[in-house]
């Protein structure tokens, strides 16, 4: 992966011992340097490229900002330029209407009621939990 911190194909023990090699050593990424504690370990769906979406929630002045770009993954990009945008209001929760007509019109229209559930849902814990900032990428959709 990018910047040698994802492992890919891996088994549990391999899991683990990629892991123990970079617990609590010092790594650099954009010019900043910091210790490396914490790691997340996730199943791999097998899934074609077409299936990865990407998905960010992030708080500004007026509201929280949601980023969607139908083609997610490792090659996204420049989602800055290219994602759709939606802004909620403070103190507002928005519909999966409103999420979908905003941001999902680039998916299969069968698949776009369970994308507008899951980022529903996914806005609930981002404020129940008082997430400034959310990123999951790629986000794989399959089947609706």
């Amino acid at each position: 992966g990018k910047g040698g911190l994802i492992l890919l194909n891996a088994d549990w023990s391999a899991a683990k011992t990629w892991i123990s090699e970079r617990m609590d050593k010092e790594v650099v990424a954009d010019n900043v340097a910091a210790k490396l504690n914490r790691f997340l370990v996730e199943p791999f769906l097998p899934h074609e490229q077409s299936e990865e979406v990407y998905i960010c929630i992030q708080s500004t002045r007026d509201g929280e900002e949601f980023m969607f770009y139908h083609e997610g993954g490792v090659e996204v990009g420049d989602v800055d330029a290219k994602a759709k945008r939606y802004l909620n209001p403070i103190g507002a929760s928005p519909t999966e209407a409103e999420l979908s007509a905003a941001l999902l019109t680039e998916l299969p229209e069968a698949t776009r009621p369970c994308v507008a559930s899951f980022l529903s849902h996914l806005f609930q814990m981002f404020t129940q939990y008082h997430f400034v900032y959310l990123e999951i990428n790629p986000l794989v959709v399959k089947n609706g």
